[in-house]
């Protein structure tokens, strides 16, 4: 889990997985995107990577670059 790391980037992780050739043309990337409260970092050990990944899946020029690669997301249960 690269998040767990130390110099976690989630936009570089997203990238390397898009672009990345698969044997049934899907990447998968899991992310835990969320804002930090009391219970957060009362409890866990994935704090800074959550806040990471919201700025990253919410940011318009990661948009871009998908749209760019011509890659699509899709959810789960569209495979």
């Amino acid at each position: 889990m690269e998040s767990m790391g130390k110099n976690y980037n989630p936009y570089e992780t997203l990238k390397r997985a898009a672009l990345a050739q698969y044997n049934d043309g899907y990447a998968m990337m899991v992310c835990h995107p969320g804002y930090l409260d009391d219970y957060l970092l009362q409890h866990s050990s994935l704090t800074v990577p959550r806040t990471q990944e919201v700025a990253m899946l919410t940011d318009p020029q990661m948009q871009e670059w998908l749209e760019r690669q011509q890659i699509k997301l899709i959810k789960y249960s569209e495979v």
